[in-house]
């Protein structure tokens, strides 16, 4: 197996709903654990100069977009927002980190 599929099917199993760190606050849940794990897979990317698997951009293009949806439900639950901020920000810096910007 190459090094994007293990990203691409660790980070999947991160929308679990039972034990994945996005699974878990899909459903109103902040595990400080998963997030840790979260960050530390977006971390052990390592990006070389041909193209990448398509299935890794999606999965690094939505995770943003999500985190940022539940963010915004948190807020309206009542839910610990700032966690999920931090945790926002937190990925956005590794993103930008692993892929770079224009």
């Amino acid at each position: 197996m190459n090094a994007a599929r293990e990203i691409v099917e660790k980070l999947e199993h991160e929308y679990d709903l039972a034990e994945g760190f996005l699974g878990l606050l899909r459903s109103g849940t902040f595990d400080p654990e998963g997030k840790e794990r979260l960050l530390s897979i977006l971390a052990s990317l390592e990006l070389g100069d041909g193209p990448i698997e398509q299935d890794l951009v999606r999965h690094l293009w939505f995770l943003p977009v999500f985190t940022q949806y539940q963010k915004e439900r948190f807020e309206f639950d009542g839910g610990d927002s700032d966690a999920v901020d931090s945790t926002l920000t937190e990925v956005v810096n590794i993103l930008i980190d692993v892929v770079g910007v224009p």
